[in-house]
């Protein structure tokens, strides 16, 4: 995933440098020798305290993607192994019990039925088009995909799907309606998942 954590760093450090923009002219009650501007927080002359800022937030940043990689394994070596969740049936908007699975390719993440082993519903990974918690649609799709009776599941949920090759996934649809344990697992699903499109889409032929 190198390319794609460099990619998402580099997005972080821009972000993080548009933050840490300062003034470059004197205030208006002191004269420009005692007011140049410097690092927030820091004493240290200008130059010193860029330098200092600067590696401060390369570490801030090697951090925070050592730790999205770790998040990123660790979710792929479960889901490869199989992750439980509960699907809602599109039709009838009921509850089925379930399991998420990745291939060992890492490019389609299938459903199955707990107690069926029926393949439910399959998305093929660079070709993702929706990827959604269900309390961020309208109210009007909230019901659509949840239904008034699981309207309880609605911030633990997400919507999930893809377009692309038909052939492979069958007749089996290719949109679902996931409900996850809680809303951090909801969150690390939609966190991963998306990391994992971004290396299947660079990864996919042209």
């Amino acid at each position: 995933f190198s390319s794609v954590f460099f990619c998402l760093a580099a997005a972080m450090f821009f972000a993080s440098c548009m933050v840490c923009r300062h003034p470059t002219t004197p205030c208006n009650s002191c004269s420009s020798s005692t007011c140049a501007p410097q690092a927030w927080g820091s004493s240290a002359p200008p130059t010193e305290a860029r330098t200092a800022s600067f590696s401060s937030g390369s570490d801030d940043e090697r951090m925070k993607k050592d730790k999205l990689r770790e998040l990123v394994h660790n979710f792929t070596a479960d889901a490869l192994r199989g992750v439980e969740c509960t699907i809602i049936e599109r039709r009838t908007l009921t509850k089925v019990e379930a399991v998420y699975k990745l291939d060992h390719s890492v490019s389609w993440l299938k459903f199955t039925g707990r107690s069926s082993g029926a393949t439910l519903a399959a998305v093929q990974l660079s070709w993702i088009s929706r990827l959604i918690s269900i309390q961020h649609l309208p109210v009007y799709e909230q019901e659509d995909f949840l239904g008034k009776s699981n309207v309880k599941d609605l911030k633990r949920s997400l919507l999930l799907s893809s377009g692309g090759d038909t052939t492979s996934a069958g007749r089996v649809p290719q949109s679902v309606t996931v409900v996850l344990k809680d809303v951090k697992e909801m969150e690390l699903f939609l966190t991963c998942v998306e990391v994992l499109r971004l290396y299947a889409a660079m990864d996919a032929p042209v």
